[in-house]
C-alpha cells in the first residue's frame, strides 16, 4: 500500500499524480502477491511443525466480525467526524 497526504498529492501536476498513482498501483498487487505467498509459507511451516490448521467455520467468523463491528464503534465514538470520514471513504 501507498500512503500520502492528500493535500500533498493535490499539489502534484497531474503527470506526477498519474505516476504516483500507477506506482501505488503496482505496489499494492505486489503486496498483497507477496501476502498470500507468506500466508502460503506460513501455514506450511506450522503443518511440517504437526500443527492443524483448520478454516474457520461459518459461527466463529460471524462472532469475530461482531467482534470487529464493536470495536469499530468504539472507536467511531472517539474519533468523531474524521474517523467517520475515514470509514466512509473506506468503504466506498
Amino acid at each position: 500500500m501507498v500512503i500520502i497526504n492528500q493535500k500533498e498529492f493535490d499539489k502534484l501536476d497531474k503527470p506526477t499524480q498519474d505516476a504516483v498513482l500507477a506506482a501505488a498501483r503496482e505496489a499494492e498487487a505486489r503486496g498483497w502477491k507477496r501476502m498470500s505467498e507468506y500466508t502460503a509459507e506460513s501455514l506450511n511451516t506450522l503443518r511440517t511443525n504437526k500443527m492443524t490448521v483448520y478454516e474457520p467455520n461459518a459461527q466463529f467468523k460471524s462472532e469475530l466480525s461482531k467482534m470487529g463491528e464493536t470495536m469499530l464503534d468504539e472507536w467511531l465514538k472517539r474519533a468523531g467526524p474524521d474517523g467517520q470520514a475515514i470509514i466512509t471513504g473506506f468503504r466506498k
